[in-house]
């Protein structure tokens, strides 16, 4: 939800440095790619990613490999020879934005750079890692369907995870029953399980704690 948006932020940021002196037409050429870029990654990104991708920016296992643990690392047996256009043109944006700091032209109080720069590596951060949890989510998807695909009738696959927030339990339930839900923690446990011809049937199970770390 954050990496979506810092994009607003960096709209603000090109619109701070055309006041500042830059182009109006460099401004409006990276507004349109900065949202070009943030609806990439809303809709199309995950469908590009997969394990053999041959875009580094789309193959899990190049992308999740840790360099410094052969444990966690995987060798692809494809190269990368091709490139996303859009990610590329995200990137270049990204990279005029923080160049635009070095424009001859550029009137900035010490303050406004300040803060300028600042928000600018935040949402830069922000969106790598962004990007990064979208690679983990197609990657947890698919080992959540290859456990499915081999689970016999005497195993059970588990997903255990904490509830955001307590939902409403009537329709326009009143603020007092808001506030009095909270503090209430949640650990929801979904239990699927093969229940024959390859179908799959789901348990879930709510534990609801007064006070719990």
């Amino acid at each position: 939800m954050e990496g979506a948006e810092v994009f607003d932020t960096l709209q603000n940021v090109i619109r701070t440095l055309e006041e500042s002196g830059a182009s109006s037409f460099w401004g409006k050429e990276a507004q349109e790619t900065l949202k070009e870029g943030k609806r990439y990654l809303k809709t199309n990104f995950k469908s590009h990613v997969r394990p053999d991708g041959t875009c580094v920016d789309h193959c899990t296992k190049f992308s999740l490999s840790d360099p410094q643990n052969d444990v966690f690392t995987r060798e692809c047996n494809h190269s990368h020879n091709t490139t996303c256009t859009s990610c590329c043109q995200l990137d270049e944006v990204l990279r005029d934005i923080m160049s635009m700091f070095n424009f001859p032209r550029l009137h900035l109080t010490d303050q406004q750079q300040n803060q300028v720069m600042f928000d600018v590596n935040h949402a830069v951060e922000t969106i790598n890692v962004w990007k990064a949890h979208l690679l983990w989510t197609v990657n947890q998807e698919q080992a959540k369907q290859e456990a499915l695909s081999v689970l016999n009738e005497e195993a059970v696959l588990i997903v255990m995870d904490w509830a955001i927030k307590y939902l409403p339990r009537r329709y326009r339930e009143q603020m007092s029953d808001v506030y009095g839900k909270r503090g209430k923690s949640w650990h929801v446990s979904c239990m699927m399980f093969n229940s024959g011809e390859k179908e799959y049937s789901v348990e879930t199970f709510v534990h609801v704690f007064d006070s719990c770390t």
